[in-house]
């Protein structure tokens, strides 16, 4: 099966303002690295992502928002969930009716983070 990724732009389009909004108050800060894995501390979660295709990451995180809240089924859907769920990653009808949960404030944050380093 080919992979269909989602680009970062995709992942970041029409999301939720209140995550966005959320996450400037976020400083990621890489804790560990492999060559394909970089995991980041965000507060008290872990966003571990894949960068083996630079354009089409894939990312998970360890907070409740992502599992429950519609980001790990939006990941899921768009082929950009690293593993598999921590949850049931079921459309999430009553908590993102809209779709806008695509992440959680901690994977924007560290998208951010690391699209700022990448242009400097």
């Amino acid at each position: 099966m080919i992979r269909l990724a989602t680009t970062i732009k995709q992942m970041l389009l029409g999301l939720n303002e209140e995550v966005v909004s959320k996450a400037k108050e976020l400083d990621p800060e890489l804790k560990t690295e492999t060559d394909e894995l970089k995991v980041y501390e965000v507060g008290d979660y872990e966003v571990t992502i894949s960068l083996k295709d630079k354009d089409n990451p894939m990312v998970k995180c360890t907070c409740a928002f992502w599992k429950y809240q519609g980001p790990e089924y939006h990941a899921k859907q768009g082929d950009y969930l690293l593993g598999k769920p921590q949850g049931t990653a079921t459309e999430p009808k009553s908590k993102d009716p809209d779709g806008k949960n695509k992440v959680c404030k901690h994977v924007y944050a560290t998208i951010q983070l690391l699209l700022n380093s990448r242009s400097k």
